[in-house]
Formats: C-alpha cells, structure tokens, sequence
C-alpha cells in the first residue's frame, strides 16, 4: 500500500522532485537550498558531499501597458524547501520573461492575487515570497541560516479579488508586497534604493570580513541596508558604502541557550559561487555549528583514531552498561504487562459497573481465600431464568448472598437493600436459616476515592437497617482495600474472610487486627502512640492503618518518657521507632496490634 500523498498548498504546486544527489552524499546534513543562485555553486557543493537543491522565485514577465489589473502567476520551484536549514537567496534578476510561466492558480471566478499593468512588467516572486513567509520564520527561529544577495526591493501593490459575471475585477483587498517578504527579520531592516561600486567592510567578524574583503571590490550594491533603531542591537553593519551607509549586514545570533539561526545580507558580487562555498564551508559552521554535525569545533577529536586509549575504554564500557539496562528495561517492562494482564481486574473495584464490576469483587474473593464463589449470574443465564444476586459464597456458614453495584452517585434503599431481598427469597427457597446478605457498593466511582464521601456512602438509616436485618455494606472503595493489604501482606485467609461476613457497614479490618491506639505524634525516625484501646510489649507486630494500605512493622523498643520499658499498659502514650514519617504518618491515624498467639 502507498503511503498518503500530503495535500500540496498552491506554492507547492511548482516544486519539481529534487535533483539527483551527487554520486557520494558524504554529509546529510545540513539540508541546502540555492535560489537563483549561479549553478556552479550548487555542483560545486553537491562534489564536496552536502546535500544541496536548488530552486528558484520564478521571473517577473511582461504584459501590456494598461490600467487594467491582470493575475499574478508565480512559476516557483523550491523543492523541499519546509525542510531546508541552509537557504541561498539572490534577489537579482538577468531578464525578463515574455509571457508568465504557467496557468492562473485558481479557477475563474475565485478569489486571487492580482496585479497592475501600468509598468508593463508582473514582478510574481513577491507573491511567491509572501507565501513562504512562515516557513521560512520557522527554519530561522529553530536554527537555520539564511544568506541573501541583496538587490532593489521591487515594492508592489496588488489586490485580492475575483472576476464575477460582468468580466471585471472586484477587489476585495488591497495589500503591499515585495521581494523581500519571504522573512520577517528582513522587515527590521530599512531597505534604500541606491546603487555603486566603492564599499569598504567595518568591524571585525573574523573570516567573514576577510571573505567579504576578498569579494566586494569586484562587486557592486543596488540598495543600501540600515536597522531600524528598534533592532539596532540586532543587526550590525558589515560593510559599508563610501557615505558610510550599510550595503551588507548581519543578524546576530542570539543569547546563548537559543535556538535561533542567522540572517547575513550582501551585496551583489561578482563570484557568487565561489563566495557561497566558502561561506557554506568555512564561516557558517563558525556561527552555526548545530548544522554541521559531521564538522562541528573538535568532533574529530572524539574518532577513535585520537581519543584517548582509556577514554575508548570506559566508553566501551558505558556502551553495555546501557545495553545491558535496557535489555533489564525491556524485561522489566514485559513483568510489568504480564502483572496487569493478571492483576489488573482489581482496578476495576475504583471504577467498574455491572459484569465487569462483578468479575473484579468474584477475583477478589478469590484473592482473599474463598474457594466456592459461584456465578449466579452466569449460572442462571445458561438456562434462560431472570437474574437475581450475582455471586454467592458457600465456603462456611452464614451462605454470603452477593449483590454488586457500580453507581455514579450515592446508593439508594433499593441498591443497598437488594442483598437482603435475595438473601430473603434464598431462606425460603432453601429452607435454611444460615443465609446473609452481602452488598458491594462502588459509590462515586467516576472520583479518585480518596476524594470521595468514604465516612458516610450509605445513610444512617440503611445502616440502622442492615444492622437490624443482619446483613453487611461495604464500599468499592473498602473492598479494595481489604484485598490490596491482604495480598501485600499475606493477612491469614480465615481472618480475611470473616471480616466480610460481619453486619452493618464493614471496615476493611482483618479478623485478627486488634485495635489498640492512634498516632499521637510523628518525628524522624519514631512516632508517638496514644493507647486508647489497648497495650503493647516488645515483640507485638502492629500495624498503621494508612490511606490506602496498612503498614506493618514489628516492634522492638518501647520509651516512656525517655526510658526503655518491654511494655506499655492501655492509657499511656508510647513511643517507638519506625521507618515511617510525615507525610505518610500522620497525627490521628489508627494503629492496630495483630493479636497474640
């Protein structure tokens, strides 16, 4: 299958496929674009190995002596010129064409540039130099180069407009280009009509004034260059006429850490070619080395003929270090996909509804030690009858009767009651007493859970009714907790399960968790416990209950009021050490003992 064609905008249109690349392209980049330039510089460079193009703003041609307006018919080639990162611009014309180079752009009838004929002469480059305006501002602004041989800004007025039924054009806007316009920064520039020979170069920028010293006496200006007071310190002068007005200029480049490229205006010479190799050669890589990666300032110092010999050693070494972290990156990686294939069901506790809900909470179960969990669902939908609960546990007695919402809000009566009613119709299908209702609410599951109403999910007055009724609440939110501590801590399967077969609103507390305090104060390294509930000695294992998981951690000192003890009764406030701290501990937190043996 061929790839997508990109759709090519008007200016496009004309680019002709690149030329062939020299026989050994030693240097990809930087990418060069010659427009209008002599062709000897382009062979010259694509010999030396650079990948070089060349193009051209087409020729401004001939038309009738009028007052009427005509299209402006731009004949453009600039092959990849979005993508260039060196581009050469000579702004001189060697003749004009008889006739325009093509066919008006859009239809008749359609809106289009158009020019006066009043000069007898259609200059199309400045509509071609309007329409690369932002492409060339982005090649300057990330890097690129720009280097123009300036001529007499040929200024136009021309006017947007269509031709409808009555043969004339109706002109919808009017605008004034030039063949400057193909980038912004030349607009900080006050350009002069004015023409001569004698030009002198100023200041000192090292081979690019002997370069330009080298070519100015055989060349000549045809416009005079001065910035704007407000880009003064953009730009500088490098050589002047003999009234001390600037015929060539530079755009400096800018504050170290920048992106931006440079901008250098010259006159017209008389050796173009040779010029522009020794620029593209010699002085641009000075100014923008970033282009020139193969002749970057020092890079051949690092080949290995000249580095030094246990440089090359632990750069051999630094390169399997980073083979050898990758390849543990990558098998890290598949354990990290093959952990969520497995494991990742229990995510779906925060956020699942219906049969994905209920395919987490039955895994779940399974997770925590039950062993006959049965589908319901699935059991009752092989033989055609209504659904009722979804899951039921048979591993002990009370049967736990299993229903699972996932609800964007709050539980209803009818949501947290639906355990019961089944539990109900189960009694007396079964005749059997030893039946309790189990009802997982995912409540607020479209909030991250820490964000959600955990203190009070269900009303008072469904608590009040589970408790009277005998059946559990538990929350998404809880459940998941429940089953997260135990797998991470291998909580004994019987404690675990018989917390859930508790009535009324169910914490996520294991059966063999005793309450014996809270937090009463966090430093590095220790902690404070108040012991509202119940004591502690040397050896007890305890465990914090945090956020989302409970940390547990052995205890093996225990101080009151600076001295060591072995144990500290219910009332007092103890402290011990701890790998914990602030921001995971924090004052209030429930501390429990796993219950002695």
């Amino acid at each position: 299958m061929n790839p997508p064609v990109a759709k090519k905008t008007a200016l496009e249109k004309f680019a002709t496929p690149p030329q062939p690349a020299p026989v050994a392209l030693k240097y990809p980049k930087p990418r060069i674009l010659l427009v209008d330039t002599p062709p000897e510089a382009g062979d010259q460079l694509a010999k030396s190995g650079f990948n070089v193009t060349s193009g051209t703003f087409g020729r401004p041609y001939r038309v009738p002596k009028s007052d009427s307006l005509r299209p402006v018919i731009a004949s453009a080639t600039l092959p990849d010129y979005k993508e260039q990162e060196v581009v050469v611009i000579d702004l001189s014309v060697d003749d004009v064409a008889d006739e325009p180079q093509g066919e008006k752009h859009v239809p008749p009838g359609t809106k289009d540039l158009w020019s006066s004929c009043k000069s007898g002469q259609i200059d199309p480059r400045c509509r071609v130099a309007a329409a690369l305006r932002n492409d060339f501002h982005r090649i300057l602004k990330h890097g690129g180069a720009f280097i123009v041989f300036a001529e007499d800004p040929q200024k136009r007025e021309m006017f947007w407009g269509h031709v409808p039924y009555s043969n004339e054009v109706k002109i919808e806007e009017k605008i004034s280009v030039s063949n400057w316009a193909f980038l912004p920064a030349l607009d900080e520039l006050a350009t002069t009509s004015d023409h001569g020979r004698e030009m002198v170069c100023v200041g000192d920028f090292g081979e690019l004034t002997k370069l330009l010293n080298k070519h100015i006496p055989e060349g000549g200006f045809n416009c005079t260059l001065s910035p704007f007071d407000l880009y003064d310190e953009d730009w500088e002068v490098l050589a002047k006429n003999k009234y001390g007005v600037g015929v060539a200029a530079i755009r400096k480049v800018r504050a170290p850490g920048s992106t931006e490229g440079i901008v250098v205006v010259v006159p017209q010479l008389t050796d173009k070619s040779t010029f522009i190799v020794k620029f593209v050669t010699s002085i641009l890589p000075v100014f923008c080395p970033g282009l020139f990666p193969h002749i970057e300032q020092g890079a051949w110092l690092k080949g290995e003929l000249y580095e030094l010999p246990r440089v090359l050693e632990l750069r051999n070494r630094q390169v399997e270090v980073i083979r050898q972290a990758e390849a543990e990156s990558h098998r890290l990686s598949a354990e990290i996909d093959s952990e969520i294939r497995e494991n990742g069901w229990i995510k779906n506790l925060l956020t699942g509804t219906d049969a994905s809900l209920v395919e987490a909470v039955k895994k779940g179960l399974a997770a925590v030690g039950f062993n006959e969990v049965r589908d319901v669902d699935e059991e009752r939908d092989s033989v055609g009858k209504d659904r009722r609960e979804d899951l039921q546990i048979h591993d002990s007695s009370p049967v736990l009767i299993v229903d699972v919402k996932g609800l964007s809000g709050f539980p209803a009566d009818s949501d947290a009651f639906q355990s019961q009613k089944h539990a109900t119709l189960r009694v007396q299908e079964w005749r059997k007493f030893e039946v309790q209702g189990l009802t997982i609410i995912n409540h607020q599951r479209h909030l991250p859970p820490l964000e959600r109403d955990n203190v009070m999910p269900f009303r008072q007055e469904i608590l009040d009714y589970a408790s009277e009724m005998k059946f559990g609440l538990v929350t998404g939110w809880d459940f998941y907790r429940l089953v997260r501590s135990a797998i991470k801590l291998n909580w004994p399967k019987e404690a675990t399960k018989a917390a859930l077969a508790r009535i009324g609103r169910i914490n996520p507390i294991p059966d063999h968790y005793e309450l014996v305090g809270k937090v009463a104060h966090v430093w590095t390294g220790a902690v404070s416990i108040q012991l509202d509930s119940g004591d502690l000695r040397i050896g007890d294992r305890i465990s914090f209950e945090l956020d989302v998981e409970f940390e547990e951690q052995d205890i093996t000192s225990l101080q009151i009021d600076k001295k060591e003890i072995d144990h500290a009764p219910q009332g007092s406030r103890v402290g011990t050490t701890t790998a914990l701290g602030r921001p995971i501990l924090r004052d209030g937190i429930p501390i429990y003992r796993i219950k002695r043996t």
